[in-house]
């Protein structure tokens, strides 16, 4: 995520209409937000100092980054929002699934033919992400790669079943559209909980290696050391063996997962392996045969106690790891158990903040009626309120939210209160069609049976409303 190197602040004030409007305010800080894609001044200003970064290293490098920020914050002057007119004389608009990616695209060409003229030896990379993970309506620049990032694909399942059947489309119409494509991976995150990728990754990596032709996909794997903004060891004290799986995978994606797992262990653990295989077996065996989801924003106490307290393996993965414990033979196998025992022992001491809490909802006659807050019936419906910080249980939320809920002939009713909080106004915009609302909005989740699937509405208080199914939001339904 490069924009803010390539669009330093300096050029604000001369330059505000170079940066995102947001909210009716320019914004500086394209760290947080993203640039203004339709200013082709911009993009000039942006060519020069993409051109002088690549002229000025002294390193050896054969393509430099220029990929949008980690957010969904695009700009929302009147320019961006207009209609695109393409160079074939077809017109785009907001309702096209490619809108938003089309209006980046045009302006990373325009860094792409500077780059061609000043640096012929040189190329761009960049990732087909978030909003720019659809392929453009335009053709783009033969020196650009494309890096494409399925970063929500449900990681339980290749992308070859019908669970990631939108990331295989999009991937085919990439594939379409440029030769010069790059696989990314997200095994790294998430990996505070040992998820058991490697089984699904090497079909995916065949498939990628044999159906299209990839010569080339990458990964992102945390660094095995204390940062000052976050502490990776906990991802390798439970998912050290996964990372050098997948690594001896991406060596040769037809090599045995379970070949190379027993040689991790083997080589690890010494005599301890046996107990260190039968803990990391009864967490694969629960996470492969539940259906549910897994993405890389797993929150690893949840999955404990999704995989393990609710599917009743407390002491079952306890014992595995205590007998393993005892089994090794030296200090520095004891080490390494013994970080992932913490790890284990956190999970379960925390498991109380994360366990989802219960709610009888009540059945009301005629709830339909209920159509303002005052309406009486709303004091029969069950109340939902004390709502945290997402991830984070013991921060309360700074705005009061108050949810009631009742139902009545197959129609679930539901009254959101939503408190702003002081000095700061209520802000909504559509991000377009089939995506979320951003700003001021609520969401719900429905998981209604043991499939695996769940559906997601949201909407906020200027009507804009979205649904999906998972992340398939070409899903809709009448609500």
């Amino acid at each position: 995520h490069s924009l803010h190197y390539f669009m330093p602040q300096t050029y604000f004030a001369t330059h505000p209409d170079y940066f995102c409007l947001i909210n009716g305010m320019r914004r500086k800080n394209v760290g947080k937000f993203q640039v203004c894609f339709s200013n082709m001044d911009g993009a000039d200003a942006m060519a020069r100092e993409v051109v002088a970064a690549a002229k000025k290293s002294k390193l050896r490098f054969s393509s430099i980054g220029v990929c949008i920020q980690d957010n969904w914050n695009l700009c929302e002057c009147e320019n961006c929002r207009k209609p695109i007119m393409l160079p074939d004389g077809k017109i785009l608009t907001q309702k096209d699934d490619h809108f938003n990616s089309t209006r980046f695209y045009l302006y990373l060409n325009r860094i792409g033919e500077a780059m061609k003229r000043e640096c012929p030896d040189k190329r761009i990379c960049t990732f087909a992400y978030f909003f720019t993970v659809q392929p453009p309506a335009m053709k783009l620049m033969d020196n650009i790669d494309v890096v494409f990032c399925p970063a929500v694909k449900n990681d339980k399942y290749s992308i070859l079943a019908p669970e990631n059947k939108l990331w295989l489309e999009r991937l085919a119409r990439w594939k379409a559209a440029t030769r010069n494509l790059i696989w990314r991976e997200y095994y790294g995150c998430g990996s505070n909980f040992p998820r058991p990728l490697a089984e699904t990754a090497a079909i995916d990596m065949r498939t990628l290696k044999d159906r299209f032709a990839f010569n080339s996909y990458i990964s992102e794997i945390l660094p095995d050391l204390d940062r000052k903004t976050r502490d990776y060891r906990e991802n390798w004290d439970m998912s050290a063996m996964e990372f050098w799986v997948l690594s001896k995978l991406y060596w040769n994606p037809d090599a045995d997962v379970e070949i190379l797992r027993n040689e991790y262990l083997d080589k690890t653990y010494g005599p301890a392996a046996p107990m260190m295989k039968q803990f990391f077996g009864i967490i694969r065996k629960a996470w492969y045969k539940d259906p549910a989801s897994s993405t890389l924003s797993d929150n690893h106490y949840k999955n404990a106690i999704y995989y393990i307290v609710e599917k009743n393996q407390e002491d079952a993965c306890r014992n595995a790891l205590v007998g393993a414990f005892a089994a090794a033979d030296r200090e520095n196998v004891r080490i390494n158990i013994r970080r992932t025992i913490d790890r284990f022992e956190d999970w379960m001491k925390n498991k109380h903040l994360y366990t989802s809490a219960t709610l009888k909802i009540p059945s009301v006659k005629n709830a339909a009626e209920a159509k303002t807050p005052e309406h009486p019936l709303w004091r029969k419906a069950a109340l939902i309120d004390s709502f945290q910080v997402m991830n984070r249980p013991k921060d309360r939320a700074k705005a009061d939210t108050k949810i009631k809920v009742m139902y009545d002939n197959g129609w679930l009713h539901c009254l959101f209160e939503c408190s702003k909080r002081k000095g700061e106004p209520l802000y909504s915009k559509a991000n377009g069609p089939d995506f979320c609302p951003f700003g001021d909005h609520v969401e719900l989740f429905f998981a209604p049976s043991a499939s695996g699937a769940y559906y997601h509405f949201a909407a906020d208080f200027s009507s804009n409303r979205y649904d999906a199914k998972g992340y398939d939001n070409t899903w809709n339904c009448n609500w």
